[in-house]
């Protein structure tokens, strides 16, 4: 391994002890919750289009991540595994930092999704409970025009489907019942086709 890897493995398991969570380096096998298809929209705006006419509902701050730079389309058309989970599914009792959550989601086999997740996952996801609240993770940072890290968000609140971003600083504060969306990779490697 080489020496970031090692370091970042290091940090995450300082992050996990912190919470007094033992480090697991084996992915514990987590159900998929669900499995949408990214990479079948070219341009964003053509994402937009398919979300609204599902009578869904995307706030201000979402249409304007996905003009954002940081935020890009997945090129090739695959299947993502999602798993919904909470932070206290993952270990933590607490209030926990996003970072060691997702530190600590990574240490058992989840790891945060593509930048189209979250709205390719509002488009599909159909019949969302009532009041239920989804961060959809991230594999690296889409920022807002001020440069500050968010995450999408999907939503259902008073029977209408939203598409919604929150703060995804890596201080943002976790409940731990919190329900967020990670990826689980399929066993032969990282990318699902």
């Amino acid at each position: 391994m080489c020496d970031a890897t090692v370091q970042m493995l290091k940090r995450v398991d300082e992050g996990l002890l912190r919470h007094g969570i033992p480090p697991n380096t084996e992915p514990t096998g987590f159900k998929a919750w669900m499995t949408i298809k990214v990479g079948t929209h070219k341009y964003p705006d053509v994402l937009q289009c398919k979300i609204i006419s599902s009578d869904c509902v995307i706030s201000s701050g979402a249409k304007s991540l996905m003009g954002r730079e940081s935020y890009t389309l997945v090129t090739e058309e695959m299947e993502m595994h999602l798993v919904k989970i909470s932070a206290r599914e993952l270990g933590f009792t607490r209030k926990a930092f996003l970072k060691d959550v997702c530190d600590g989601a990574l240490k058992q086999g989840l790891w945060g999704c593509y930048a189209d997740v979250g709205p390719e996952l509002r488009w599909q996801y159909k019949g969302q409970p009532q009041e239920e609240v989804l961060r959809v993770t991230s594999l690296g940072r889409i920022a807002d025009k001020k440069g500050w890290s968010r995450n999408f968000v999907v939503l259902n609140h008073c029977g209408i489907e939203y598409l919604d971003s929150l703060p995804g600083r890596d201080d943002t504060e976790i409940e731990p019942d919190d329900l967020l969306v990670f990826w689980r990779p399929s066993k032969n490697g990282l990318v699902e086709r």
